[in-house]
Formats: structure tokens, C-alpha cells, sequence
């Protein structure tokens, strides 16, 4: 029988929740101005000791109404960490202001303060800082930040519900570090109504203003007579009914929370590769979520190691994806061309654990043990030789393209029907190309079967690859052939030729776009004007992301050669990584390395204008070995045609 599937969260409501709740109905006190919702707002002032408390919707309206309520506008800017729910930029640009982005601490995942000094200009008005996963924000450099320059602090403790943090001499709770604060009240948050938040100030004058706002600014002299719209965005008195009950056992709900932690930090204390969110000297998180960060040297990444862990019956969650990546904030000409390097490491490797209160330690042990086998069955990310199997006879150890990968790849791909990418490049020196195509070069040329077919078929070609040990393959399967050693990225022959042909997506291994120009530029100098490059790419989404298995063998004399490989995708860098494991076996002993690539793939415009700069025109953009249709999105790859311009 199947082991039941453990959520990323359940939450528990048991039946004084619901008792509440009926309470209400029964005293028909429902709606957002029912007494029971202003009993709940006081339960929070005096939890934290502050002035006032509005009960609002959810956290996202809080977010908003506390931006509005410190009048915050058009023409001020907000610094906001660049790694948190888009919520919190959608507040930034609701009120009308403009959000600054700031890069977050690799531990803490918090807003990096130093990082938030650098963003400070004349226009800015607030700092939002946000608890990453129940963990506080550095209170006492944010503050002195926001002292030294005038700024506010809005503080967004949705994810903190009973956290401390140490300001002098003694820890201060999560909601009173900042002039406003907000929190959510959704199904995974440590006191929960369902959906539902707070927005606590210091200022009542700011309360009240957050108030109005938040009830359609009925306060004026007339019912019903607005002189301002103001948004619906009260609690129901059902809801607050439940929040006081969960409000009440929030302590014993936090001391569960950071047992948890506890269990999974034994459980997890020696997978290698894997690091939990820091817990610094000055807090007392309450681990709102148990998040974990893959370390580089794993293969996998957040999403691949989610589908694997989702196979095993584990619900997981990645971290929040950037907000400079976001589209729709992109779509309003924000954060174009800006990058924060720690936020997008932690997008891509970021991934939280069930987290649920009432896991057992039983839960945890199979989440745990689910992990680690996940992780064991990846192909490993870096080059290594593990000593127990013998190295591959030739090395390097610690490289690619050696005497060994250049015997395994030729014995690899003897099967590949070289006659067939033959016959589709003569059909596009044909079809594009005016003149006859008489000198032909090959860039990437690897062992030379591109080039024995184009020779055998009366083409004057010569063959370039940046490994001495391909070459040595190359010469010896075409004697007396041109072969040179070099790279794509710095050709320079001083010869023209009627074609250049790259491919086995040689041209993605450029990574930037700077690469990726130069390198064409560098082709398009060994061209005349009507010459033809015809390259395959990596291409497109290329289908899911979840990792691809592949395997290839094959033999040469007594030697077999295996090579396993595990593909995945990310879609926001525009990126593609192979691991491979390469196995040797002769006589019954198995030697084994590693082989790694990360490689650009290409979307249709970025291409198009790309060849543009390098003095291009497209004129082709086709399935591999198929020029009559267009690639699809799961193929993966893709040729095109390039005519010199």
C-alpha cells in the first residue's frame, strides 16, 4: 500500500476554530464592522504593544493600505528585496511609487543592508523589509539606515508570526520593528483565518488614515458621500473570530514550528550539498517554512529535485522567483537589464520542505530519507573521478576533451547518420546560396565524419575544434585533410570560405550574449558578402523542465563505452546543463569520469537580431534535418541558415 503523500503544508484547526466560527453566525456578528473584528484588532495591540491594529483582507491589501496610509506616492521609491512574493512590489506600484530593488543576504535570504545603502538616492522614501520564511530582517542596520536618511520602514512580517529580534539590549517581536507592519493571515501562516491580514502603526493619525482606505473612506461627514475611493478590504467577523482562537495559541504554535526545525536540522545535518536557512545570533525565527539551498556541485536543481521528491510522495515549494524575472512587472518597464546574483542562485536552488505543524518525527524521517535518495540518483554536476572504480586511463581528471573523451565520443556517435546532416547542408547551400558552394569550413569539427562526407562529395573543406585529441581522430580518419586547433570564440584564420558549418550546438556553448556575438562575429569575418552560416542550436524551452535521461553506447575493439546523461532546463537564464557519467569497460574492469556543460538556448527574436549585430540576415529557421518545418517547442534544437549581409 502506498505511503500517504506529505503536503508542503496543512494547517491545524481544530474544534475550538470552529466553534468560534459558528459563535459568529450564531450571533450574526459576520460582517468586516461586527465587534468581533475590532476585539481581534485590540488582541494584536497588546501582543505587541502597539498603538493601533486595522484587520484588513489579506496580507497583500495590508501590504498596500500601509504604503497609502504613510502617503507614500508618485515620484517617491520604495527599496524592496529582490527575492519575495510579488505582493510586495504590486504594493510599490499600486500606491503609485517606484520599486528599487535590493539583493538579499545568501543566509538569511533577508534584504542585504549594505546592499541597500548603495540603492539609497534623493527620491527614496521607505524601506520595505521583508522576514524571509519566519526568519527577521537585520532591525538594527535597517534602522540605522533608515535614521541616517529619513526614511520609513514598512515591515512585512507575514511569514513571522512570533519571531523576536534583538534591538540593544532585549528582543522585540516581529510587528514593532518598523513605523507600519504587516500580516497575512493565509492557510500556511502561523496564525491563520483562511485568507486574511493585519496592518499595525505606531502612528494612530496613520492607522486611522489605513482604516478609511480600507472601508471605501466612508469616514466622511455623509454616508455614502466619497471624496476619495477607498477600497473593500475588511476581514469578516468569521474570520476574525478564528483569528482570536488561533492568536491565542500562536506561542505553543511557534514552539511546534522550531521543534520541527530542530528535527529536520538533525535529520539533515550530514547531506552533503544541501544548506538550510542560517539562523543568525541576533534572532528567533519561527521557521515559518523549513527551506533549503542546493549547493552547486548537485545536479539537480529546486525544480528537477521537486519533481523527484514529488515521485516519492514529498510536496515541496520553490523559493519565490525574482522580481527583476517577473513578466508582468517587466511588461512595465521595470528592472530591465538589472540582475541580483543572489536572488537568482536562490530561485533556481531554493526549495522548501513540509512544514506543517503536525508532522511526526516518522514524517520527517521519510521526507529526510526521500531527499536523500533523490539526490543519489542524480548524475553528479562537477568533474570527478571516484577512485573506487579506477580512472579512465588517459585523464585529465579534472577536464574535458582529453585523449579518453575523444576516443568515447567518436566510438559514441559512430552510429550518428553523418549522410543525412550531409545531405541537409547541401540542400541549404542550394537553396540560399547563389553561387556554388566549393570551400566549406567546419567549426566544432570533433573527429572529422562531418568533414570525410563533405571531402568524399568534392567540397574543399577544413576542419577546426579546440581539442589537439579530437584532431589527432580527425587527421587519421582524413589524411592529408586541413585541420586546425581553435576556438569559435577566437577564429581568426585570415581566409574566406563559401560556407561555415557549426554544429553539434557548438554556438551555445557561448553563455552571454557577448560571447555569443563575438563568436558570430568572428564567423561572419570568414565569410563574403551572400556566404551561408548553417549552425544547430539548443532552441525554445525545449519542452519541460524536468530533467531528461539519456544513454548512448558504443565500441571500439575491445573497449565499450557508456554514457548516461541527465539534461535539465532553466527557463528564466535561457540555460541548458548535461551531466554526464562516461563509463570505460575492457576486460571486465570499469573505469568511469565525469563530463559537465551548461549551453545557451536561443528564442526565435533574440536569435534573429543577435545575427543582425554580427552582420547577418536569418533566413531559415527549421527542425533539424527537416528545412520545410519549423521547430516545435519539445525538440529541443533547432537549425538555421544565415545569409552574410
Amino acid at each position: 500500500m502506498p505511503s500517504k503523500r506529505i503536503p508542503v503544508f496543512e494547517p491545524e484547526l481544530d474544534a475550538d476554530d470552529a466553534r468560534a466560527a459558528f459563535e459568529a453566525i450564531q450571533a450574526t456578528e459576520i460582517s468586516g464592522t461586527s465587534p468581533v473584528v475590532r476585539r481581534f484588532e485590540r488582541a494584536w495591540e497588546e501582543r505587541l504593544g502597539m498603538p493601533r491594529a486595522v484587520a484588513v483582507a489579506n496580507g497583500t491589501a495590508a501590504l498596500e493600505l500601509a504604503l497609502l496610509g504613510l502617503g507614500i506616492g508618485p515620484g517617491d521609491e520604495v527599496l524592496c528585496p529582490s527575492m519575495t512574493i510579488i505582493s510586495c512590489a504590486r504594493a510599490i506600484v499600486a500606491s503609485g511609487a517606484t520599486p528599487v530593488l535590493v539583493d538579499v543576504d545568501p543566509d538569511t535570504y533577508c534584504l542585504d543592508p549594505e546592499a541597500a545603502r548603495a540603492r539609497v538616492t534623493e527620491r527614496t522614501r521607505a524601506i520595505l523589509g521583508v522576514h524571509a520564511f519566519g526568519h527577521p530582517y537585520d532591525a538594527v542596520r535597517i534602522g540605522e539606515l533608515a535614521r541616517a536618511h529619513g526614511l520609513l520602514v514598512v515591515e512585512d512580517a507575514a511569514q513571522a508570526h512570533g519571531a523576536t529580534c534583538r534591538v540593544g539590549d532585549s528582543f522585540r517581536e516581529c510587528g514593532t520593528l518598523g513605523d507600519v507592519a504587516t500580516f497575512s493571515f493565509y492557510a500556511n501562516k502561523a496564525v491563520t483565518t483562511g485568507e486574511g491580514g493585519m496592518v499595525v502603526a505606531r502612528s494612530e493619525t496613520v492607522a486611522e488614515r489605513i482604516r478609511d482606505l480600507a472601508n471605501l473612506c466612508l469616514s466622511g461627514p455623509r454616508r455614502f458621500l466619497h471624496e476619495e475611493l477607498g477600497h473593500n478590504y475588511r476581514l469578516s467577523g468569521i474570520q476574525a473570530a478564528v483569528g482570536l482562537v488561533q492568536l491565542a495559541r500562536l506561542d505553543r504554535t511557534v514552539e511546534k514550528k522550531r521543534a520541527l526545525a530542530e528535527r529536520y536540522r538533525a535529520a539533515l545535518r550530514d547531506v552533503a550539498g544541501v544548506a538550510l536557512q542560517k539562523t543568525e545570533p541576533w534572532a528567533n525565527p519561527t521557521h515559518w517554512m523549513n527551506a533549503i539551498v542546493l549547493e552547486d556541485s548537485l545536479s539537480h536543481d529546486a525544480e528537477s529535485l521537486a519533481l523527484a521528491l514529488s515521485a516519492r510522495g514529498i510536496e515541496t515549494r520553490p523559493f519565490f522567483v525574482g522580481l527583476h524575472e517577473q513578466p508582468a512587472l517587466r511588461k512595465r518597464g521595470l528592472f530591465h537589464g538589472e540582475r541580483y546574483p543572489v536572488t537568482e542562485r536562490l530561485a533556481r536552488r531554493g526549495l522548501y520542505l513540509p512544514s506543517g505543524t503536525a508532522l511526526s518525527e516518522e514524517d520527517v524521517t521519510r521526507v529526510s530519507r526521500a531527499l536523500r535518495d533523490a539526490l543519489a540518483e542524480a548524475a553528479p554536476a562537477s568533474v570527478a573521478v571516484p577512485g573506487a572504480i579506477g580512472a579512465l586511463p588517459h585523464g585529465p581528471a579534472t577536464g574535458l576533451f582529453g585523449p579518453d573523451f575523444a576516443e568515447a565520443y567518436d566510438a559514441l556517435y559512430e552510429s550518428k547518420d553523418y549522410v543525412a546532416d550531409v545531405d541537409t547542408l547541401e540542400r541549404c547551400f542550394a537553396r540560399f546560396r547563389r553561387e556554388r558552394t566549393r570551400r566549406v569550413l567546419d567549426v566544432g569539427c570533433g573527429t572529422g565524419r562531418h568533414v570525410a562526407e563533405l571531402a568524399r562529395r568534392g567540397y574543399s573543406v577544413a576542419g577546426v575544434d579546440r581539442s589537439a585529441d579530437m584532431l589527432a581522430i580527425a587527421r587519421a580518419r582524413n589524411p592529408g585533410g586541413d585541420f586546425r586547433q581553435g576556438d569559435l570564440a577566437t577564429l581568426e584564420l585570415g581566409e574566406r570560405f563559401d560556407a561555415v558549418v557549426v554544429l553539434f550546438a557548438v554556438l551555445s556553448y557561448q553563455t552571454t550574449k557577448d560571447g555569443i556575438l563575438e563568436s558570430l562575429r568572428r564567423v561572419r569575418d570568414h565569410l563574403d558578402v551572400g556566404g551561408l552560416l548553417v549552425a544547430d542550436v539548443w532552441f525554445g524551452a525545449g519542452g519541460s523542465s524536468a530533467p531528461t535521461r539519456t544513454r548512448r553506447t558504443g565500441e571500439r575493439g575491445a573497449v565499450r563505452w557508456t554514457r548516461t546523461g541527465t539534461l535539465t532546463r532553466d527557463s528564466l537564464a535561457q540555460r541548458v546543463d548535461l551531466a554526464y557519467v562516461l563509463e570505460r569497460t575492457e576486460g571486465g574492469a570499469t573505469s568511469i569520469a565525469t563530463e559537465t556543460h551548461s549551453m545557451h538556448y536561443f528564442m526565435p527574436l533574440e536569435l534573429e537580431l543577435l545575427l543582425e549585430r554580427a552582420g547577418f540576415r536569418l533566413v531559415l529557421l527549421s527542425r533539424e534535418l527537416d528545412l520545410d518545418h519549423s521547430p516545435r517547442h519539445d525538440d529541443g534544437t533547432a537549425l538555421f541558415v544565415a545569409v552574410a549581409a
